[in-house]
Formats: structure tokens, C-alpha cells, sequence
């Protein structure tokens, strides 16, 4: 654990000095693990990747087709990619994770619903080859672990680049674990006091880092459907 903000931002300025790009995320909960929503909610169920893509995936099209009185169309690979991406924006489970370009977008995730007494904790993911697949959305099917950049339709476009979204996708249920073995990927973690939140945020703020990141999306239909079906 690093003994301060100061501590973190040299750690940050070192990794984007080293030329090498990274992804950013930030948990204000140690409690979390680096999963997918998909995965953290169908832990011991019988949900597959397969079963979701096959059978869920459709009937959540159809219903939010009906509520929302226009047709949703999953037949191919790109409408199905955008429509996971809608999904993911609106909170309904998926195998998606978003992520950052910017230590500091992560750090204000991580600082600002920071509970007292617990530790920010920031994820810098170094990314290579692995993030191009053209073929992730049938290979979440199989049984290997695969892992993959994932450039999906975001509704709010102007939101995603103030924040320097990006995601990926995966059917690794731990990806910890996953990415520490992957020979292509070089994960890190960073966690900061607690008692370094208000000096952290003060500066996120001068940096206008709380006007770049956004509230929760909500919309009522996917809110629905997620209740219905996970």
C-alpha cells in the first residue's frame, strides 16, 4: 500500500512514462474483486455464457422491445456488440468491464464513495495484442479464458471520452488470477489510505475530474429486466 495521494501520483506518472499503454480502474471497495457483472452475479447459478448469449439474451431483446416499442434487432455480430454495450450502460449484467485511460479518472472512482476506514484501490491493466480478437464474441462460449478489448456503441459518446472509457470483455470469472498468468498482460495494483480521500478529491476537483465523470446510468426497462431475470 502506498503511504499517500503524492505516493500514487508518482506511480502513475511513472507508468505513463514508461511508453507503454495502460488501462485504469478504481474500486472504493478492497471488497471487490476485478469481475464482471455477469460473472458476479450468476456465481453458482447454471447461467452459462452460452445459455445468456442463446436464451437471456434474446427474451431481454424481446421484452425491451415491447416496453420500449421499437424493434431490437441481436441477429448479427455487430448488433449484438452494441447491444451489449447498451446494456452495460444502462447496468444490466454483462461480461463487460470498463475501464480507464486516465490514472486519475480511476482514482476519483475509487476515492469517491469511499466508505471510513477503508483503502482506495486503483487496477492498472497493461495492454498488447490480446486486446484485438475479432472472432471474442464466440469465443466467450468456449471453455478457455479469453480476454479482449472491446469497442462497443456507448449512447453517451461525449461521456465516454471525457472519461477516456474503454472496456473489456471476458468469460474468465476471476480475472486476478487470469490476467497474472497471461503471458501478454501485466496487472498492478495501487491502494491509498483512506485518510488521503478529502486531499485526493481536492485535487481530482482543481483537475476537473468530478465534472468529467458522470452519475450512474439508469433507465427504467433495464432496471426492470435485471430484477426479472438475475
Amino acid at each position: 500500500m502506498f503511504r499517500s495521494w503524492h505516493d500514487y501520483k508518482q506511480w502513475a506518472t511513472s507508468l505513463i512514462h514508461q511508453g507503454k499503454p495502460f488501462y485504469f480502474r478504481g474500486h472504493s471497495n478492497p471488497e471487490w474483486q476485478l469481475r464482471t457483472s455477469f460473472h458476479r452475479l450468476t456465481d453458482g447459478t447454471a447461467m452459462s455464457l452460452s445459455r445468456y448469449f442463446d436464451e437471456l439474451l434474446p427474451e431481454v431483446a424481446e421484452q425491451a422491445s415491447f416496453y420500449e416499442k421499437t424493434l431490437v434487432k441481436i441477429s448479427g455480430p455487430r448488433e449484438l456488440s452494441d447491444y451489449l454495450g447498451k446494456l452495460h450502460y444502462y447496468g444490466f449484467p454483462t461480461p463487460i468491464l470498463s475501464w480507464s485511460l486516465s490514472p486519475y479518472v480511476a482514482a476519483y472512482y475509487a476515492f469517491r464513495d469511499l466508505a471510513e476506514g477503508d483503502h482506495a484501490r486503483v487496477y492498472a491493466l497493461r495492454y498488447g495484442s490480446w486486446t484485438r480478437h475479432p472472432s471474442i464474441i464466440e469465443s466467450l462460449r468456449e471453455p478457455d479464458p479469453v480476454i479482449a478489448a472491446f469497442g462497443c456503441y456507448d449512447p453517451d459518446r461525449m461521456r465516454l471520452m471525457r472519461e477516456l472509457r474503454v472496456s473489456i470483455i471476458s468469460n474468465a470469472s476471476e480475472l486476478v488470477p487470469f490476467l497474472g498468468n497471461h503471458s501478454e498482460t501485466r496487472l498492478l495494483t495501487a491502494e491509498i489510505p483512506g485518510s488521503e480521500r478529502e486531499k485526493a478529491l481536492s485535487e481530482l476537483a482543481a483537475m476537473g475530474i468530478d465534472q468529467v465523470v458522470g452519475p450512474p446510468n439508469e433507465n427504467r426497462v433495464y432496471t426492470a429486466l435485471k430484477a426479472t431475470f438475475f
